[in-house]
C-alpha cells in the first residue's frame, strides 16, 4: 500500500498585489480520503484550491501531488491538465450541447472505444443515472448536474479531485441529499478529495480532516469531532459551531473557573485568573424555576425562542444582563417571560 498522500501543501504563501491572501499554509490530504478546507468568504479557500489544480502559482511554498513536485518557491513546475488533478465546481458547468453521456466522456483521454464506454456507463450506474445517458443537461435538475459533474471529474481517475463549494446553488433540502450522494460515490470509488466549503455542518459531516482556514492562515487540521470539542483557539470555536462565551475567573486548581452561569469544570487544565469561556449552547439545560422573575433563585429570564423543527433556540437573559444561547428539543421551547434555572453540563473550554 502507498502511504505517500495524495496531497501535500508545504509552506504555500499568495498574494494579489499588496494583499497578502495566503500564509505559510501546510496541509497533509491523506490518499482515500475527504479533507475539508473550511473557513468564510474571503479567507484563501479558492485560492488554495486554485494553487492545488494550477489556475495560480502561490509565491511561495511547495505542492506535491501523488509525491511529485508541482509547485516550487514560485515556480509552476507542472502545467494544471498534466496534475492529475479534477474538479467539481460550484455549479454543475455541463457542456449544455453534449449527452450526459458525452459529458462524462469529455474529462477521458480517450473518448471513444470501449474502454471509455465501459467506464462512462460504470459511473452512469454510480450516479444512479444510466437511463438518462442521452439527455441533456437542460432536461436535469440541478442535483441531477453536479452528479454529472462529480462523475465527469471521476471518469480519469483522478489522483485528487476538488469540490469548490459545489452545493451553494442548491436549495436546502436538495443540498444535503446531494452532498450525500456525492460523499458515498467518493467513498465507493476510493477516492481523494479536497472540498472546499464556508459551511460548518457540512464539514463535520463529510470530512475526515477538517482543515480550518482563517484570514489566509491554517489555525487547525484535525478530525471533525477534535475539532469540534478541542478547538484550538477561541476564534476557531466560535466559528466551527455556535458557542456562548462568559468572562470568567479560573480557580488556583486549574481545574474549575466561575462565571455567570455559576462554577463550571474545564476541559483542560488552565492558568489560573481571568478568562473566556466557551460553552456550546446544546450544554446548557433550563428548567422552569418559578414565575417571579424577581426571585432571588432565578438563574435566569427567557427573552426570546427560535424554533427549528426538530430544536428550538433559546435565548436566557442572566441575572448578571449577559444573553446566553440554549438548544432545547422543540418540544420543551418555554415561555417566553419564563424563569428558569440555568445548569451546564460537561466540561467546557477556557481561553486566556
Amino acid at each position: 500500500m502507498n502511504d505517500t498522500p495524495a496531497l501535500v501543501v508545504d509552506s504555500v504563501s499568495h498574494s494579489f498585489g499588496a494583499l497578502g491572501v495566503l500564509e505559510g499554509v501546510s496541509l497533509a490530504v491523506p490518499r482515500g480520503s475527504i479533507t475539508a478546507v473550511l473557513g468564510p468568504s474571503g479567507g484563501g479557500k479558492t485560492t488554495l484550491l486554485r494553487a492545488v489544480a494550477g489556475f495560480e502559482t502561490p509565491s511561495e511554498g511547495t505542492v506535491r501531488i501523488a509525491g511529485d513536485v508541482v509547485v516550487h518557491d514560485g515556480r509552476s513546475l507542472v502545467p494544471p491538465e498534466r496534475r492529475g488533478v479534477t474538479i467539481v465546481p460550484q455549479e454543475g458547468a455541463l457542456f449544455p450541447h453534449l449527452s450526459v453521456f458525452d459529458n462524462i466522456a469529455f474529462g477521458l483521454k480517450k473518448r471513444r472505444g470501449s474502454d471509455a464506454e465501459k467506464r462512462v456507463r460504470h459511473l452512469l450506474d454510480v450516479i444512479e443515472l444510466g437511463d438518462l445517458a442521452d439527455a441533456r443537461p437542460s432536461s436535469l435538475s440541478g442535483g441531477m448536474q453536479q452528479r454529472v459533474a462529480l462523475a465527469r471529474a471521476l471518469a480519469p481517475s483522478p489522483a485528487l479531485v476538488l469540490l469548490d463549494e459545489p452545493f451553494t446553488a442548491l436549495d436546502a433540502t436538495l443540498r444535503q441529499t446531494v452532498r450525500d450522494e456525492v460523499v458515498a460515490t467518493l467513498r465507493r470509488e476510493g477516492e481523494t478529495a479536497l472540498w472546499v466549503t464556508h459551511d460548518q455542518q457540512e464539514a463535520l459531516s463529510v470530512a475526515d480532516q477538517v482543515a480550518v482556514l482563517l484570514d489566509g492562515r491554517l489555525v487547525q487540521v484535525a478530525d471533525p469531532v477534535t475539532l469540534y470539542r478541542e478547538p484550538a483557539t477561541k476564534q476557531v470555536a466560535q466559528f466551527v459551531g455556535d458557542a456562548v462565551v462568559l468572562r470568567g475567573t479560573v480557580d488556583h486548581d486549574g481545574v474549575h473557573a466561575l462565571c455567570d452561569t455559576g462554577r463550571v469544570t474545564l476541559s483542560r487544565p488552565a492558568v489560573a485568573g481571568p478568562t473566556d469561556i466557551v460553552i456550546r449552547p446544546e450544554q446548557i439545560e433550563i428548567s422552569a424555576n418559578s414565575v417571579d422573575p424577581n426571585s432571588p433563585s432565578c438563574d435566569g429570564v427567557v427573552c426570546s425562542t427560535r424554533f427549528f423543527g426538530h430544536d428550538g433556540i433559546v435565548d436566557v437573559r442572566l441575572a448578571s444582563g449577559f444573553v446566553v444561547s440554549v438548544r432545547v428539543h422543540a418540544t420543551l421551547l418555554p415561555a417566553v417571560g419564563e424563569c428558569v434555572d440555568v445548569r451546564v453540563n460537561g466540561p467546557v473550554l477556557a481561553f486566556a
